[in-house]
């Protein structure tokens, strides 16, 4: 899963930074949100679920300072350009993998003082 997801988000990477003005305001219909506001929505609500919902610090350091609020797809009167998108598509990353390191970090520490006691460690590539 997280294998893919970095495919994913490396493809955004690369590919914010080449799409033109024009090209960030397509769209599938009248009535649909065009990409700026898709990837804007993407990266928001990352920051929405991590940190406003799980209380997971890092906010402060993506364009959605308040995650509980109106996102940047909210106001599609203001387009976001392809900077603004991938500075959002980037930091919100990094809050989702602070997440993940999160874990990795504290299982890590439970793994060692089950060993450190002679119990099973929590070996990840361990079979069940």
């Amino acid at each position: 899963m997280y294998e893919g997801w970095r495919r994913v988000q490396d493809r955004l990477v690369a590919r914010l930074p080449q799409l033109s003005t024009e090209q960030l305001g397509l769209k599938a219909s009248t009535d649909s949100w065009p990409i700026w506001a898709i990837v804007a929505h993407l990266a928001g609500t990352r920051v929405y679920w991590l940190c406003g919902v799980f209380g997971e610090r890092g906010a402060e350091k993506t364009p959605f300072r308040d995650p509980i609020g109106d996102g940047w797809e909210d106001r599609l009167d203001a387009p976001r350009g392809s900077s603004e998108l991938l500075n959002a598509v980037e930091s919100s990353w990094d809050v989702l993998t602070r997440l993940v390191m999160h874990d990795a970090f504290h299982a890590g520490e439970v793994s060692l003082l089950l060993g450190l006691n002679g119990l099973p460690s929590l070996d990840p590539w361990e079979p069940p």
